[in-house]
């Protein structure tokens, strides 16, 4: 790739990204019922026209926004875990990194959308929760967690338990406290 194109792709890059971050806001403010096109374009600084160019619709918006958000928080997750020192640790490291992101608007959009969006998404998640399922499995060999348990069904178990401690942190409570509240409740639960 010549360095033309490396700069014209970063462009792009970096316009859709605007265009999700002004999506995303509007969507946080407003509610995705009343969010509009036209307001996502005034909020980017883009016209209709580059917006309808990149995306057609809000849902293509909000699921582009959340296949790039949750791929790169699913990277830095298992990083962090893979430098955890035991699994108890792991374990603390994923529930903080999922519920401190500091990009609150980024899973904000992910109501009002159509069964088939939503289903996407649930499949981007995936990897998130896959990697704590292969987390309670390595807890589960190593004799620090609690060998009956199954690791697929805890680990679904757990994330949607995050995903509610998630909408605490975007009603406003502080995530430190509720990641630590969680932690302890889901590490007396599964140790051994």
């Amino acid at each position: 790739m010549s360095s033309w194109d490396r700069h014209l792709a970063d462009a792009r890059t970096a316009l859709r990204r605007g265009i999700q971050d002004a999506a995303l806001r509007l969507i946080h403010e407003k509610g995705m019922p009343h969010t509009t096109m036209s307001a996502v374009a005034e909020e980017a600084g883009v016209s209709r026209q580059t917006l309808y160019n990149h995306y057609p619709d809000l849902e293509e918006i909000v699921l582009d926004a959340a296949r790039i958000r949750i791929a790169e928080a699913s990277e830095i997750i298992a990083a962090q875990m893979a430098a955890a020192p035991d699994v108890r640790t792991a374990l603390s490291i994923y529930i903080r990194g999922m519920l401190t992101n500091p990009d609150d608007t980024a899973i904000a959009g992910m109501t009002g959308m159509s069964a088939d969006a939503e289903r996407q998404v649930m499949e981007m998640l995936e990897p998130l929760q896959g990697h704590l399922a292969d987390l309670i499995r390595r807890g589960i060999d190593d004799g620090t967690f609690r060998p009956e348990l199954d690791p697929d069904d805890l680990a679904e178990i757990v994330f949607h338990m995050l995903g509610s401690g998630y909408r605490l942190v975007q009603a406003g409570r502080d995530p430190i406290h509720i990641s630590r509240t969680m932690e302890g409740l889901i590490l007396r639960a599964i140790s051994a």
